[in-house]
């Protein structure tokens, strides 16, 4: 079993990237919520390529998936 501290350290890393990832992004989203394992954000259709890229160019050991709603 982890140490109690592991999931405190796990999200204080992602806040990190996330900061970096908005504050960097060529085109930032217009709403971006984490709850617990799963990220949201909301941005245009024709930038989720060009967002999908710059997110997971921010660190090489955290790469996100690309899930679209129709």
């Amino acid at each position: 079993m982890g140490s109690p501290v592991s999931a405190v350290i796990a999200n204080l890393v992602t806040e990190d990237e996330e900061e970096k990832v908005i504050k960097t992004a060529p085109t930032a989203p217009l709403w971006w919520y984490q709850y617990a394992e799963e990220s949201y954000a909301c941005i245009r259709r024709d930038k989720t390529e060009e967002f999908h890229a710059h997110l997971n160019s921010i660190s090489p050991h955290i790469q996100f998936s690309l899930v679209t709603e129709e």
